[in-house]
């Protein structure tokens, strides 16, 4: 492979990955990008089992894979920091060792990254495990987020983005080293923000997917020691050096709060519910170190509620009571339910409302009402310690709101979905209340579909409810009745599923059409040979003709018609499509089927069969009839048999068994 073409240099740092490292290399191997282009190195950092054995293996049949073996470091930042030194992609990316890519991954983020001339490239990622992790934060693209959303648009700090090598190299940018060396992803993107001329975010092609696996080396800190203490003085002390231009003074304010929000506010709070008096005690004093140096009172004012209300109790060093407000806090949660959803003709819209409350019902409610105002419930002893403007929030009530965003099964891709949202009050009878916000949204599959929502088969849909700067995430219930639709040679169902979430099927995966759709049986037409089965509630828009064959399993006993009840007929498989155009949506099929009476079914694309409540009686000369039999009336109409008569029936299979072997 010539230096000169490779585009992309793909980094991984690996240390005892077991089968995660085949993910990562499967997921190369999937790339649309020719594998000329690129090229792999996989530095193991000294795995002490056979991790080397299987890296040789993988290179055996890869020529653009080159690997190599270094003592143990003991931190993912060694290892990378020798394989850049090995690189000669005109982009690095680093990986870690367990997780993926998306099939165009690496072609796409290239092109996007050579139009718009990026030192830096930060890609859209997600998480198996977390359903807006890595979310853009942008509905479009952004050539350049220097001078418009600042360092902010390179959130997550994570180093799963494409560097310039050149760029990289010149400014002799580095993870720092160490055998414990914590948040080094951060300290390799800020020194890149800070040199970079072109920072771009490309936010509508999913990039990078991140598989949760619970192994992770940061976890091993905690606020409860002082290494996490000491390490996080560090990265203040680095962050305020790298930054301190004035050119840079809103990107450092920036980038101090982010870390004062999520790990002293965030983490302290959350651990002093276990932490010892001592350990109290030491985080406290480190605590008072970090707002000394680096989180003056004065950036206070750049906070939203919710934290500004921790760092007002923690400034003062009411531990008592901050831990009194995370748990009040841990009551609350987000609840969202679906109020309509209907199919047009450019897609699926969905009306939900949105609560902000407790996670019980006899649980505390986040709001209360006083003469007018509305007030945050919180503790009494909480709220006496705050100024008043951290409790009365009416003229914060309209900044709430809500979005719906959809998650696709398959690849764990979340998007956000346009929306717009009305917040409100809403009293409980006894002076609290919750807050709600009302929400519209639309899944647009007309068009292009941003963020690509047609090529997924099944997504469900969350919400998420923004206020004082807390967000509350939950899925979108719904006890609406499946809705259908057919659009122009797409198949789509819109349903509750079994664990009452909103699911729109855009590929008859698990749900069918036929049978959401509401037969109606009443306007059936012609025999066995070919019928007609017209479909009542299906939206249909342009011309969709699919393949929809028809399951027909027998019935037994006095539920059959016609025939014998000691015959036995094996299920059948009637030839059928399932078409939409300006006369509506129907079933056609028909075939050979002997007369009797049949459960009928139809084939899902995920394998499985959708059973509808119809029954289809086939007389002997094949005409035929409909029965709507619902699954309580069904069980309620079945004769009763006795234990004499079940212990016949199984004689008389039994020996049809026997027969049947004889015969073969």
């Amino acid at each position: 492979m010539s230096s000169s073409s490779v585009k992309v240099s793909v980094i991984i740092a690996a240390y005892c990955p077991g089968d995660g490292i085949l993910r990562v290399v499967h997921s190369l191997d999937r790339q649309t990008l020719p594998q000329d282009e690129f090229e792999v190195i996989i530095v193991d950092d000294g795995s002490p089992d056979d991790t080397f054995e299987r890296l040789t293996a993988l290179r055996a049949t890869r020529g653009n894979m080159r690997i190599t073996q270094i003592p143990n470091s003991g931190w993912p930042s060694r290892p990378r920091n020798v394989a850049m030194d090995l690189a000669s992609g005109e982009y690095l990316l680093f990986m870690d060792h367990d997780d993926s890519l998306y099939p165009d991954a690496l072609e796409r983020s290239y092109r996007r990254a050579v139009a718009t001339r990026a030192d830096v490239l930060s890609p859209k990622e997600s998480k198996t495990n977390d359903i807006g992790w890595g979310m853009a934060r942008f509905t479009e693209n952004v050539d350049n987020i220097i001078g418009a959303t600042g360092i902010d648009g390179l959130l997550p700090m994570v180093p799963h983005k494409f560097y310039r090598r050149d760029f990289v190299e010149r400014h002799g940018i580095r993870f720092p080293e160490g055998r414990r060396m914590l948040w080094e992803d951060i300290y390799f993107n800020v020194e890149a923000y800070r040199h970079a001329e072109v920072v771009t975010v490309l936010s509508d092609t999913p990039v990078y997917l991140w598989h949760a696996t619970g192994a992770n080396n940061s976890k091993t800190y905690g606020p409860k020691t002082a290494e996490f203490w000491d390490r996080l003085l560090d990265l203040f002390a680095f962050i305020q050096n790298t930054l301190d231009s004035p050119a840079y003074e809103a990107d450092r304010v920036a980038m101090l709060l982010h870390q004062y929000r999520g790990r002293v506010l965030a983490r302290l709070s959350r651990a002093l519910a276990t932490a010892t008096p001592a350990e109290t005690a030491m985080a406290m004093s480190y605590v008072h170190r970090i707002h000394q140096e680096y989180v003056p009172e004065t950036l206070d004012g750049h906070l939203a509620t919710v934290d500004r209300t921790r760092s007002v109790l923690l400034r003062a060093g009411r531990t008592d009571l901050l831990g009194a407000l995370h748990r009040f806090d841990s009551t609350l949660a987000g609840q969202s339910t679906a109020t309509e959803v209907s199919w047009t003709d450019a897609g699926v819209s969905i009306a939900a409302s949105c609560t902000w409350r407790s996670r019980t019902a006899d649980g505390p409610a986040p709001l209360r009402s006083d003469r007018g105002r509305i007030l945050r419930n919180l503790p009494a002893e909480v709220g006496a310690a705050l100024p008043g403007e951290l409790v009365d929030v009416t003229d914060q009530l309209p900044t709430a709101t809500a979005g719906l965003e959809i998650r696709s099964r398959a690849e764990h891709v979340t998007w956000s979905l346009p929306t717009s949202s009305t917040p409100s009050f809403i009293p409980r009878g006894d002076g609290t209340g919750a807050l709600r916000v009302d929400v519209t949204a639309e899944v647009d599959l007309a068009g292009s579909g941003y963020g690509r929502i047609s090529e997924s088969p099944v997504w469900d849909l969350y919400s998420h409810t923004g206020w004082l700067g807390a967000d509350k995430r939950s899925k979108v219930t719904s006890t609406l009745p499946a809705r259908a639709a057919l659009l122009d040679g797409r198949p789509g169902v819109a349903y509750s599923n079994t664990r009452k979430g909103l699911t729109i099927d855009l590929a008859q995966k698990l749900r069918s059409v036929a049978k959401d759709g509401r037969p109606r049986i009443a306007e059936a037409s012609g025999d066995i040979g070919a019928f007609i089965l017209p479909l009542g509630a299906v939206h249909v828009s342009g011309r969709t003709t699919l393949p929809s064959p028809l399951l027909l399993t027998p019935l037994t006993g006095a539920e059959r018609q016609g025939a014998d009840p000691d015959s036995e007929v094996p299920p059948l498989t009637l030839e059928g499509r399932l078409v939409g155009d300006e006369q509506g949506a129907r079933v056609e099929a028909g075939g050979v089927v002997p007369a009797g009476s049949y459960r009928l079914s139809v084939p899902t694309t995920g394998g499985g069969a959708a059973t509808t409540s119809l029954i289809l009686d086939v007389e002997s000369r094949g005409g035929i009839a409909f029965r709507d039999v619902p699954a309580t009336r069904e069980r309620a109409a079945r004769p009763r048999i006795s234990v004499l008569g079940r212990a016949r029936a199984s004689v008389r299979a039994a020996l049809r068994r026997l027969s049947r072997r004889a015969g073969r």
